[in-house]
This record gives structure tokens, C-alpha cells and sequence, in this order.
């Protein structure tokens, strides 16, 4: 863990500023307080879990003790870091909709945060292409509404070209597979407040979200054939809309940006069910 200070990586769970440290063995390794407070419960609580169930919580698997540099030459005592497989393992001892979530995200993140950093430049490229893309359509559209004159259709017509165009850049094998998964929209009820997500199942996410107290309604999904795809897709409206952004994957949208949303969705789901049959 020598020089760890350095490879911390900034993640964002629902608001929250996490960091996660690299590590060649766990993949990433992630400290109780942090740990704690993306589970929404305290620091004890999780020493709690490590005591009781230390059965199925293993030192060198679900976590590692690592010098504390903050009391080196005051005795050594050992900091515990949690692995990935340990952060999922805790979300099925702390019983919550909250839980669900952040067990979700533990398990995405290695794709999210650290796996970008293979094959980077190609990556970078097809994310730069794509936000590229929607970015001057965006404008495009903007212009557009100033002159009270929308005309989304013609926008967004050669958008399955492109995003054929765009997917001959995903020559990832391990991401191959046909796994379906989504882009998706929700709005939390009662306000211009939008959420831009991704999930292999959304309605399980909305069903998760309601069951923490916020009710949300599904406005439009996105169906990509794997889940690589609806990752640089989700990072990438992301960008696009960054100005309106709330905080993490939240955002104020008028009618016009959701207007915009509902097109490239029927333009998307029209291009893969083409390519289905074909």
C-alpha cells in the first residue's frame, strides 16, 4: 500500500464522494468509514457485521489489515480496508433498499472507475466521438426551440448509422457477449428532477428507490445488447447535459431535454430491433 495517497480514485454513490484504492490482488480496496457511509449506518456497525459474522467475513478476502499511517511509530496498528467481494458480502448483513443500491454499485465499479484504464486511448476515442455527437445535437435542438420550431425527427435520423459506425470501436472479447442491459431515464415524482442511469434490470432499480422513500417513474429506457455499450452511453448524456446537473446522476430537465431523450430512445430501439432481424 506503499504511495497509496497518490492512486486514490473518486467515485460518486447517490451524492456521495467515495475513494477506492487500487490493489493488483482485490481489484480495489475501500476503508470502514467510507464503507459505513455509503451503507448509510455507522463506522461500529460495520466492525459489528466483521465480529458476528466472521464466518463468512474472511481476513485476506473480504478484507486486509494495512498499517495505519496516521500512528506509524506509535505502535503500528492495523487500518482494515475492505475488498470488493467484502463490500457485497456486508450489503446481505445490512438489511435495506439503500443496501441493494450500494451493493450494486460496489459491483460495477470496477468497470466504471478502473477497467477504463485498459485499452485507454480507444476507449477515449469512442467516448470523445459520441459526446461529440450529442453535444451538437444538443445545440442544434436548443436553437431550434428559440425559434419555437422543433423538428427532433429530422436531428436524430442518422443516429443508428452512427452508433453502427461508433460500435465497429468495441473490440473489447471480454465484453462481447450478449448481455442486454439499459440505459434509462426516471423522474422523481412531483418535481423537473431526472435521473440518468444504467441497469440490467430498471425496474428492480425503481422498485429499490421506492423502497428507500423516493418515488420515482420510469420515463424511457434504452436497450444496448451489452452492457459496455450502455455504460459509455449513460457516461456520455451524462456529459452532454453536465450543466444541468443536480448532483451525481441527477439532473433538472425541462420538457425540451426530455423531448430530446424520448427521440434518441425511439431512435435507438429502432436501430437494435433492425439489427435483430437482419
Amino acid at each position: 500500500m506503499e504511495n497509496q495517497q497518490q492512486l486514490l480514485i473518486e467515485t460518486q454513490f447517490e451524492g456521495l464522494t467515495l475513494y477506492v484504492r487500487p490493489h493488483e490482488t482485490h481489484e480495489w480496496l475501500m476503508e470502514t468509514r467510507l464503507v459505513a457511509e455509503g451503507y448509510g449506518v455507522s463506522e461500529s456497525t460495520i466492525r459489528d457485521h466483521k465480529r458476528l459474522h466472521k464466518d463468512e467475513l474472511t481476513d485476506g478476502k473480504h478484507f486486509i489489515g494495512v498499517e495505519n499511517t496516521d500512528t506509524v511509530g506509535q505502535g503500528g496498528s492495523l487500518k482494515t480496508f475492505w475488498t470488493k467481494r467484502g463490500v457485497i458480502r456486508l450489503g446481505f448483513f445490512i438489511k435495506s433498499a439503500r443496501a441493494k443500491l450500494f451493493r450494486d454499485w460496489a459491483e460495477d465499479l470496477i468497470i466504471r472507475e478502473l477497467e477504463k484504464n485498459k485499452q485507454t486511448d480507444k476507449v477515449d476515442l469512442l467516448e470523445a466521438k459520441m459526446h461529440q455527437y450529442m453535444s451538437a445535437m444538443y445545440e442544434m435542438l436548443q436553437k431550434k426551440i428559440d425559434k419555437n420550431h422543433i423538428e427532433l425527427t429530422s436531428l436524430i435520423h442518422n443516429l443508428s448509422n452512427r452508433v453502427d459506425k461508433l460500435e465497429k470501436f468495441m473490440l473489447f472479447p471480454h465484453q462481447l457477449e450478449e448481455q442486454k442491459s439499459y440505459m434509462y431515464l426516471f423522474r422523481k415524482i412531483g418535481t423537473n428532477e431526472y435521473k440518468i442511469g444504467k441497469s440490467n434490470d430498471p425496474l428492480d432499480r425503481i422498485r429499490a428507490f421506492e423502497n428507500a422513500g423516493t418515488d420515482t417513474k420510469l420515463i424511457l429506457t434504452i436497450e444496448f445488447p451489452n452492457e459496455a455499450m450502455a455504460l459509455l452511453w449513460e457516461r456520455t448524456l451524462q456529459k452532454t447535459f453536465k450543466d444541468l446537473n443536480l448532483k451525481g446522476e441527477w439532473f433538472l430537465f425541462s420538457p425540451q431535454e426530455v423531448e430530446l431523450l424520448r427521440g434518441i430512445s425511439v431512435a435507438f430501439n429502432d436501430f437494435y430491433e433492425i439489427k435483430k432481424a437482419t
